[in-house]
């Protein structure tokens, strides 16, 4: 929120008089009684004035507001409040019982944002409601993105003559993502032409090249503190490397129009559709360290036959447990795809990856966290992926990597029976489908009951021997 603050007084300063004059007859209009300060029960008139939907939203936004908790606002807190009026950026979470008030990233749907539906209003939520599906929407309105991802498909398309959002736009992904806000502190911003904005840009020009010469990773610093800079790019694992150069490149762009001066910033590129590659960088150590927040959830937004859902999920479990188990193993790329019948005919395709820096069991404990919360998100789905800094899982009915550049075998075979979680566990080796596992048993059933009876021959054989001497020695 005080982030909104700082925003509101910037705002503030840079009308003209007759707009502050608008600003001061704006707080007179909520000063009822005329004491200079707005209290509680003024604001929930106000609030219920301009429409909103529950007294809770009033007693939510007035508490935020209220920055010294002394029960009143004082014009400084209501400045905020006139900021926010004006924006129209007073909105609440529609998640089932929330209501919060949603003063940072927050998940819209495109479709009731495109149509302005007056009766319904917009369907907007917050990152916790929309992550584990605690909402209730229209069947036929599935595309729900992140506010400034919206903002950036509106510019988009200011030069086409619908003022109207397209729905199937390809967006950018939510990537001006203000990771010091949601870890609950400010690493602030950097000033144009600092130490720190050199830093940066040097940092950035290498990453394209470094990141495609050394096998689709590159972290490194620059710097020194308290103006050094950390970064890391990352290319999905069946990137080509001229194709993992041109998506860090076009990344860099998209993170600077995103994130301008901002300190921390990751940037899911070079579209959301493809999320192909990852940069990120911080004025905070974040090499050779996992971290899983922020957990982005990326919806396929068409469902999945009911009568497969079953089958479908109990597939999903089995491949994506083995191939994370693949990829936290495998040195030094920490990749790992392929796919798995869940019908005779209908195969999952699946993809894990984590950043090569980070040790196998914390590799294993970001996958396993991020494929949890796959069954959240798209568990009803015919895709979808959960990407966080340090690793990301991806699922499709469709194939979505490129086989060309990747060893991808199909991990089991379709069996409709159903399997408890006990029996997902995979073979050290996945190979012949287990006619290895046949054979070996077949050997020691033949071979055991011969070795017992040789050895038995053998112990005869001393015994009569040694007996036949013993008798030869008594007759002399």
């Amino acid at each position: 929120m005080e982030e909104v603050r700082e925003t509101a007084i910037t705002y503030y300063e840079h009308l003209s008089q007759s707009q502050k004059d608008e600003a001061t007859k704006f707080f007179e209009s909520l000063d009822s009684d005329g004491d200079g300060k707005i209290n509680e029960e003024e604001f929930i008139a106000w609030g219920n004035k301009r429409g909103f939907k529950s007294i809770t939203w009033s007693e939510r936004l007035f508490k935020e507001l209220n920055k010294d908790e002394n029960g009143s606002l004082d014009f400084d807190e209501v400045l905020t409040l006139f900021y926010l009026n004006k924006s129209g950026r007073i909105v609440f979470c529609d998640g089932n019982g929330c209501e919060a008030f949603l003063k940072g990233n927050y998940f819209t749907c495109v479709k009731c944002f495109s149509a302005r539906m007056s009766a319904q209003g917009t369907c907007d939520l917050c990152c916790s409601c929309y992550r584990n599906n605690n909402f209730n929407h229209r069947d036929d309105h599935t595309t729900f993105v992140d506010n400034y991802a919206l903002l950036l498909s509106i510019w988009r398309q200011e030069d086409k003559p619908s003022a109207s959002v397209d729905v199937d736009v390809e967006v950018d992904i939510a990537s001006c993502i203000d990771l010091a806000q949601l870890n609950g502190c400010s690493n602030g911003k950097y000033a144009a032409n600092s130490t720190y904005s050199k830093n940066l840009d040097l940092i950035l020009s290498t990453m394209p090249s470094n990141a495609s010469e050394n096998g689709g990773f590159y972290n490194t610093s620059s710097g020194q503190d308290p103006d050094e800079v950390y970064a890391l790019a990352l290319c999905r694992g069946d990137l080509a490397l001229e194709s993992c150069f041109n998506c860090i490149n076009s990344s860099i762009e998209g993170i600077k129009k995103q994130c301008p001066n901002q300190k921390e910033a990751l940037f899911w590129g070079p579209i959301l559709s493809s999320s192909t590659c990852m940069l990120r960088y911080s004025n905070l150590n974040i090499l050779s360290i996992m971290d899983t927040t922020p957990s982005v959830p990326v919806s396929n937004p068409n469902d999945i036959s009911s009568s497969n859902l079953e089958q479908f999920n109990e597939t999903i479990y089995k491949l994506m447990d083995t191939l994370l188990m693949n990829a936290s193993s495998a040195s030094p790329s920490k990749f790992a795809a392929g796919d798995m019948n869940f019908t005779s005919s209908d195969k999952i395709y699946g993809l894990v990856q984590c950043t090569p820096d980070i040790s196998e069991s914390d590799c294993r404990i970001c996958l396993r966290g991020a494929v949890g919360e796959l069954s959240g998100c798209c568990g009803t789905k015919q895709g979808g992926r959960i990407l966080r800094p340090s690793c990301f899982a991806w699922f499709e009915l469709n194939l979505f990597y490129d086989l060309s550049t990747i060893d991808t075998p199909s991990l089991y075979p379709f069996d409709p029976k159903p399997q408890t979680p006990a029996e997902f566990a995979p073979p050290a080796t996945i190979t012949n489908k287990g006619s290895g596992r046949t054979k070996s048993r077949t050997i020691i059933i033949i071979v055991l009951p011969i070795v017992i009876f040789l050895a038995a021959v053998i112990v005869f054989y001393v015994i009569f021997h040694r007996r036949k001497a013993m008798s030869n020695q008594d007759g002399k």
